[in-house]
């Protein structure tokens, strides 16, 4: 389904838990050799100028091996990278109600220590110092997050619903094939 509606589509590898990145972390034999087919299987589906493999800085050990690891299936796969954050709220100050909002869409308290959490507060909308500075040794991931932002084009209008547009079958209305 991904491979038939792929035309015009710009494709990340996702954060730490997308395909890729956890295929790198796994700890089996054969783990390059899946992230590299999958990895392939994404530049072939999108195109090689519209697929990025991500790089992320969100403290966390793991995803430093990670990075190192997308770098070199990026030079081995001539798949461009792509640097970006995690992004879960806007702002950083954000982060405790993020917590709470977890909380509760799993049922636990802000008192469990076994609740679903973030590590840190780095999950919000960084500014572009701030992620120039995290990856200032990335600078080719850099220009690619800005010329993705370049080709995302989306302007809603600030009321109103904003629903796709879904065919039905002849002689029905859209409520009544709905109903």
């Amino acid at each position: 389904y991904l491979a038939d509606h792929a035309a015009g589509l710009i494709a990340l590898s996702s954060c730490g838990s997308g395909e890729i990145p956890r295929l790198l972390l796994e700890a089996t034999p054969d783990t390059e050799r899946r992230a590299r087919q999958a990895a392939g299987w994404y530049r072939e589906v999108f195109g090689p100028a519209h697929f990025f493999l991500e790089l992320q800085e969100h403290d966390i050990p793991e995803m430093a091996s990670v990075n190192r690891a997308m770098s070199a299936l990026s030079r081995d796969l001539d798949i461009p990278l792509v640097a970006t954050n995690d992004v879960h709220y806007i702002r950083r100050d954000q982060a405790h109600p993020h917590e709470v909002l977890l909380c509760i869409q799993t049922g636990k308290t802000i008192t469990d220590p076994s609740r679903m959490r973030m590590n840190n507060d780095s999950y919000y909308m960084r500014s572009a110092e701030e992620m120039a500075a995290l990856f200032a040794d990335q600078p080719e991931a850099l220009r690619n997050t800005w010329w993705i932002a370049e080709r995302c084009h989306l302007d809603l209008e600030p009321t109103g619903f904003h629903l796709p547009v879904f065919e039905v079958p002849p002689g029905f209305t859209p409520e009544s094939y709905l109903r």
